[in-house]
Formats: C-alpha cells, sequence, structure tokens
C-alpha cells in the first residue's frame, strides 16, 4: 500500500514539474496553418525539401532565413524566362531562396535614376497590371507591387502611366495587405505616394510600410516596399 502511494505521488510530482515547460514550449513552435503556409512558400520559391527542416527551425524559433534576411546576400543568381519576362532566383547559403518577376521594361532596384545602380538583389515584383496606350502614354492599372519570401509576404496595387522623354507619374496606390508574417505581429499597414511625378532623375515612387514584431524574441522593425517609376521604366523593392 506504502509503495503504490509513494508511486501515485511521484507520478503526480512529475506531472506537476513537466507540465509548465510544455505550457512553455507550445508557444515557441508553428501552428498547423503556419507550418503549412511555410512548406507551400518553401515549395512555390523552389527550395529542395531536403533543407525545409532546418529552414523550418529557424522560423520557429523565431529567426528570419537567409531569404527573408536584409543583411544577407545570395550566393548565387539563376535568371529563366518567364511569362511576363524573366525570374530572377536567388539561393542563399541556409538553402532557403526567393524569387522575383522581372519584365524587360522594369529596372531591378533602381533608387537614384542612375542606371548603374542597377542591382540583381531587389525582391519585389510588379505584376498583373492592365495596360493600354493613348496620345504616346502607356497606363498601368491594378499593377500589384508585392514581395513574397519564406515567412513573409505582402503587397500593394498602384496605376501609373509612362511616356518616353516624359516625367512618370503614380496616379494612385492603394490597398496594402500582408497576407503572411509567420510568427510575427504585424501593426499599421499603409500605403503612399512620396513621389507622385518623377522630376527629372528623381523617380515617381509609392511606399508601403508597417510594423512587424517578433513574438518569441521581441523584436520590431518598420517594414517597407517601394514602387518606382522612371519614364518607361518600373521596379519595386523592399527593406527586408
Amino acid at each position: 500500500m506504502i509503495k503504490r502511494l509513494v508511486a501515485v505521488l511521484s507520478v503526480c510530482v512529475a506531472l506537476v514539474l513537466v507540465a509548465p515547460s510544455q505550457a512553455l514550449a507550445a508557444p515557441n513552435g508553428l501552428s498547423d496553418a503556419e507550418l503549412s503556409s511555410v512548406r507551400a512558400a518553401l515549395k512555390d520559391n523552389g527550395v529542395p525539401t531536403k533543407y525545409w527542416s532546418s529552414l523550418v527551425e529557424t522560423i520557429s524559433e523565431g529567426g528570419l532565413v537567409d531569404a527573408d534576411d536584409p543583411d544577407s546576400d545570395p550566393v548565387r543568381t539563376l535568371k529563366t524566362p518567364g511569362s511576363d519576362g524573366f525570374v530572377l532566383t536567388r539561393i542563399y547559403e541556409d538553402g532557403s531562396r526567393s524569387r522575383t518577376i522581372a519584365t524587360d521594361s522594369s529596372v531591378l532596384g533602381q533608387k537614384n535614376g542612375d542606371d548603374s545602380a542597377i542591382s540583381t538583389q531587389a525582391k519585389g515584383s510588379v505584376k498583373s497590371c492592365g495596360k493600354k496606350k493613348k496620345s504616346g502614354w502607356t497606363y498601368y492599372s491594378n499593377c500589384k507591387v508585392a514581395y513574397s519570401g519564406i515567412s513573409f509576404a505582402y503587397s500593394f496595387k498602384a496605376n501609373f502611366k509612362t511616356k518616353k522623354k516624359a516625367n512618370a507619374q503614380i496616379t494612385r496606390a492603394f490597398s496594402p495587405k500582408v497576407s503572411r508574417a509567420v510568427g510575427h505581429d504585424v501593426s499599421g499597414p499603409s500605403v503612399k505616394r512620396v513621389h507622385a511625378k518623377q522630376s527629372g532623375k528623381r523617380q515617381a515612387q509609392a511606399r508601403m510600410s508597417f510594423k512587424i514584431t517578433a513574438v518569441k524574441v521581441l523584436w520590431s522593425r518598420t517594414v517597407t516596399l517601394d514602387l518606382y517609376v522612371l519614364n518607361t521604366k518600373y521596379s519595386a523593392s523592399t527593406n527586408l
């Protein structure tokens, strides 16, 4: 009887000791929905499955994979034909990848109106535009300016017009949306036209911004996504 009582008490003590650690461990992982979203993003970005486990572990611990880290440079960049122009795939040291859809008329990463500033590291895409021409102007409508990474995906829409030897104009920027921010809280997504009209080499510019806070490690930062339009060229880039 005494042995049985001791055994029962031992089990109870063990449960008391284990339960708190289990309660603390749960928030550090990913929910089923988040895990599914991350796996879909890994697949969409062409990340080999052998890297999935380590990348998911990084994300679940509140970290950034290299493809989502602005301080990480790709070890290799591939350019392949796409339906709307071409696709740039950046491959990083940890196995993560990012993809950018670009058109022949876009200038990737150009921020100062200087063609020498073109960079293959711009991560934004400008796509799904309605397009029409009138009086020498090309009108782009409902363009989706987007970033789609592993842990994050966000976008806004914009209307703009371009013309050779004329100052481009962004006529509207609207519908900011953060569709994925795994392991982070999001606040205040907004979008505005920073420069509605190009002036010389200063590009027309629209900017989306929002704040992210890492749930586990409690750090925060403001994320921006920019659309730039210069003459007949356009591009998008993000600070994430």
